[in-house]
């Protein structure tokens, strides 16, 4: 599905992740990280752990400082591995290069770090980033997850016809033009687009106009 929404007209890139900034449920997973040893209360450190799937940091602008992204090859089967964000890079290993360092997700899983990305805000604009790790949705999937995409025209057009095409695929003897259909395709978006809208602005209803959310 991934693979035909990146080549929708006027999509320049997709991608998607379990959960998206400012929402309530925060995920957030214990870690044993490579050269630390476990602490003596035996209460291990937690960072913030998203599933993305390759394209979703360059969708959204987050850049990659050092190592790669994920990548098709990240597929169940092959080495775990998965980006960390710098906040998490400097807290481990000050000085370091955390590419190739290991990380054990629960204390016993570990994954290898391919990459260092920027940092965002994930849970208020006023809150320094947490540190954050990122695992291929192939390597670590889940049931939920939210297409993000980024479009050179009108978003609210393409959000229709890729619904329709995706709706189309499901459902046996409708074609993605089917009047009934993009009437079911509109009604998804709104409803949709209305949450994105307002779950987001009601956590930020009472930050600084001129703070924003950025990548670091």
């Amino acid at each position: 599905m991934f693979a035909r929404l990146g080549v929708l007209p006027g999509v320049e890139q997709a991608g998607t992740i379990q959960l998206l900034p400012f929402m309530q449920n925060n995920w957030a997973f214990p870690y044993l990280a490579q050269g630390h040893s476990p602490p003596a209360s035996g209460r291990l450190p937690s960072a913030t752990f998203r599933a993305v799937t390759p394209g979703y940091f360059g969708t959204v602008g987050m850049r990659v400082l050092a190592g790669r992204d994920v990548e098709p090859g990240d597929r169940s089967g092959a080495p775990a591995v998965g980006p960390i964000n710098r906040a998490m890079a400097e807290d481990l290993w000050p000085g370091e290069d955390a590419v190739g360092k290991e990380i054990q997700l629960f204390g016993s899983q570990p994954f290898t770090v391919i990459g260092v990305v920027g940092d965002i805000r994930q849970h208020a604009l006023k809150e320094a980033p947490r540190p954050e790790m990122y695992l291929p949705m192939a390597q670590f999937p889940l049931a939920g997850m939210v297409v993000m995409l980024r479009t050179t025209g009108d978003p609210a057009a393409l959000g229709a016809f890729a619904t329709t095409r995706v709706l189309a695929g499901l459902l046996y003897g409708v074609g993605p033009m089917d009047p009934g259909l993009v009437v079911a395709a509109a009604a998804v978006l709104v409803t949709v687009a209305a949450l994105a809208i307002w779950i987001p602005a009601r956590r930020a209803g009472r930050a600084e106009p001129a703070r924003v959310l950025s990548s670091e």
